[in-house]
């Protein structure tokens, strides 16, 4: 019965209409006794009698406004899950809506889908200035994807938010896309001179399919060892 449960011996009537504005009350009954059930039982049919049936939307607060990532929420459904209300949500960029659980949403977890807000320095999500370019790049399920360099924040944006879209409702991720790096001065792929790093100044660097793959060398000849290793070659 609503309202009524056991716990270390004991059985308890709780009882709570903010609505009607009644405080929290509680009963014990201890189980020692063969009718401690059936009084906490009536215990709670006699608050429901003289206070009125609570209704489950006593403890709904307003999240209107309340704003994660590129998303905000409308107002409240009305609806709930799993003792979760459910908000509506709306894309800032897309103007799409969806229904989610106000907890999930949160927590940045709903529809089943993870994402972490990418890094910014410039105020939008996914974006960040790299090398007087716009590096753009989303992180979902604890995987980061690159999705491109672009010359605008805009554009950057733009890209972030299609690839939020398509994961929240498509399920898909995005391709893999190579993150280009400073000018390559050593003439071999792949493969950098960082002269102010004493001692390995020689980088091997290649991302593929979201992971980052670096290492460093004292010589070029070792870095192009381990590069063709890696590639599979000789």
């Amino acid at each position: 019965m609503r309202g009524v449960s056991h716990r270390d011996k004991w059985w308890t009537a709780q009882y709570q209409n903010l609505r009607n504005g009644i405080p929290k009350q509680i009963a014990y009954f201890p189980d020692s006794d063969p009718n401690s059930e059936k009084l906490a039982q009536a215990q709670r049919k006699k608050w429901e009698e003289e206070f009125g049936t609570p209704s489950s939307s006593n403890h709904r607060k307003d999240y209107t406004g309340y704003k994660k990532g590129d998303f905000i929420v409308l107002g409240d459904t009305g609806k709930t899950e799993q003792k979760q209300q459910i908000v509506l949500v709306q894309n800032v960029h897309t103007d799409e809506t969806f229904e989610v659980p106000i907890q999930r949403f949160r927590m940045g977890r709903w529809t089943g889908k993870t994402i972490r807000e990418g890094r910014t320095n410039n105020k939008t999500v996914g974006v960040s200035m790299s090398n007087g370019k716009w590096s753009a790049e989303i992180t979902i399920e604890g995987r980061c994807y690159h999705l491109g360099v672009f010359e605008s924040s805009s554009e950057g944006e733009k890209a972030y938010s299609i690839a939020l879209h398509n994961w929240l409702a498509n399920g898909e991720r995005p391709d893999p896309v190579d993150i280009p790096r400073a000018t390559n001065t050593t003439g071999e792929k792949y493969i950098q001179y960082r002269p102010k790093r004493e001692g390995t100044p020689w980088v091997f660097e290649k991302i593929t399919g979201g992971n980052r793959i670096v290492r460093y060398f004292r010589a070029l000849n070792d870095a192009v060892k381990f590069r063709n290793k890696y590639l599979g070659g000789n």
